[in-house]
């Protein structure tokens, strides 16, 4: 796989075809998304540039919807302590960190700590928690992404 540092486009080998995705941040409410002709096109003419390789032929295509929080780390909640466990703001990393996320959220769930190998990255579960987002007086934190 190969994601290029501006965010901008990443593409990887998939069932012997490329797989080219723009990486937009489009806003949107929640929809039953549908490729938009512009990003596809964003994304040939993206992935032309930047490898010198012609898209010949658009096979199939599709979107997803991504969550992002301000800061752009995922979110993990122990929802009002109901064991009802809410992970959210994977934005377009998902798939990558689902693993980690789920041990995370086992360690919530069973109110142990969190596994080492992931506290020893420097990750706690402040990092993840909702309330990092807010002010002691509960008002928006408002953060700059790099």
């Amino acid at each position: 796989m190969v994601v290029f540092h501006d965010q901008k486009l990443y593409f990887k080998n998939e069932n012997a075809q490329v797989l080219i995705s723009p990486m937009d941040m489009t806003p949107s409410p929640p929809v039953d998304t549908v490729p938009e002709e512009y990003d596809i096109a964003v994304a040939s003419y993206l992935f032309e540039e930047r490898t010198g390789i012609k898209v010949e032929k658009i096979n199939n295509s599709w979107a997803g919807l991504r969550s992002f929080f301000e800061d752009g780390a995922p979110i993990i909640e122990n929802y009002n302590n109901s064991g009802f466990i809410w992970l959210a703001g994977q934005g377009g990393y998902g798939i990558k960190i689902a693993q980690s996320m789920a041990r995370i959220a086992t360690s919530v769930a069973t109110d142990t700590d969190m596994p080492k190998d992931i506290l020893d990255l420097g990750i706690s579960l402040y990092n993840l928690a909702s309330s990092r987002l807010f002010n002691k007086d509960m008002t928006a934190v408002k953060t700059k992404l790099a």
